[in-house]
C-alpha cells in the first residue's frame, strides 16, 4: 500500500506574493487567524515533522495559520 502525507500551503513571505501590492497583501492577511504571512522556516519543521513520525500516513496537513 502507498501512503501520501500532503501539506496544503497559505501564504509565505516568499515568491510570488512579494508581487502583490501591499494594500490586497493586507486584505489576505485580515483572512488569516495568525494576521501574518508564513516563514519558510514553518514548511521545513513541518516536514522534518512529517518524516520524524513513521505512523503519520496518508495525512494532510494545512499549514496555513488558519487561513478561513
Amino acid at each position: 500500500m502507498i501512503t501520501i502525507n500532503t501539506i496544503n500551503l497559505g501564504y509565505f513571505n516568499v515568491g510570488m506574493i512579494q508581487t502583490i501590492p501591499d494594500e490586497i497583501q493586507e486584505t489576505i492577511k485580515s483572512k488569516i487567524a495568525t494576521k501574518e504571512f508564513g516563514d519558510p522556516e514553518n514548511i521545513y519543521s513541518t516536514i522534518q515533522y512529517i518524516r520524524k513520525t513513521p505512523y503519520l500516513k496518508g495525512s494532510c496537513v494545512d499549514l496555513n495559520g488558519g487561513l478561513v
